[in-house]
């Protein structure tokens, strides 16, 4: 039961997402954390971007489709869990914002950020996303794109979100849709397969869905033998679906 504590488990985030950043700040113009978004009736874009933008498409479409038809323009708002800071960087390019606060829980996370984007505007915070760093009615809208599931204590990011928000003013959240095993070994995994190309994706992913399933954690009621199935259900262990890593 000593996994059960938000302290460690905070802590253990931590420590991860800085050791993600140390390696990340290695590998050059890696400015995108989330599995991307590509719709499903076939048309592979949902906005216009600019050339040099085409290749980050899927991981700025996330961003967009968490937010659907919400207007940001002349906004003030908030990026919970930021990541690496492209997802802020483009929303301020295309949805003009008044202002952007993104915070993210590791420092070496933010200080990166700092680094690589200079837009007016735009600024980078460390901060717990149980605890928010800033005033009550401070923001017309908060983002929070696929971050949720490191916060050990839920309610209390709800809660801080509902303080900070104005008066009539929105959340935009996006989640994983993994069991809680699944989160860590997602996240490891990622920092190789931004790395690879496509084909070898394909076959690792496949590969590793029938060996990873019978690690699942299964929802009660489904019997062990249908965790084969349960796993291709998954988002990103699909082999197909893995180019959205790259």
């Amino acid at each position: 039961f000593l996994f059960d504590s938000p302290a460690l488990q905070k802590s253990i985030w931590k420590f991860w997402y800085n050791f993600a950043a140390r390696l990340d700040a290695k590998a050059g113009d890696l400015r995108f954390m989330n599995f991307g978004y590509v719709p499903d009736h076939g048309r592979m874009s949902i906005l216009d971007l600019e050339p040099a933008d085409e290749k980050h498409r899927s991981c700025i479409q996330m961003y967009y489709h968490t937010i659907g038809e919400q207007e940001l323009a002349g906004q003030d708002v908030l990026e919970v869990g930021c990541g690496r800071g492209g997802g802020a960087a483009s929303l301020m390019k295309y949805a003009r914002p008044r202002s952007l606060r993104a915070m993210d829980l590791s420092p070496q996370a933010v200080r990166l950020n700092r680094e690589a984007f200079n837009i007016p505007a735009l600024t980078f915070h460390q901060g717990d996303a149980e605890r928010i760093p800033f005033s009550d009615s401070t923001f017309d809208a908060v983002i929070n794109v696929e971050s949720s599931h490191c916060y050990p204590r839920l309610q209390r990011f709800f809660s801080e979100v509902a303080r900070v928000l104005k008066p009539g003013g929105k959340l935009s959240v996006w989640v994983y849709e993994l069991p809680p095993r699944g989160y860590l070994l997602s996240d490891y995994l990622r920092l190789f397969t931004t790395r690879l190309p496509y084909p070898v994706l394909f076959v690792l992913g496949s590969l590793l869905t029938l060996c990873y399933a019978p690690l699942l954690w299964v929802p009660r009621g489904r019997p062990r033998i249908q965790a084969w199935l349960y796993a291709f259900r998954l988002p990103w262990h699909v082999g197909w679906n893995w180019r959205r890593h790259s």
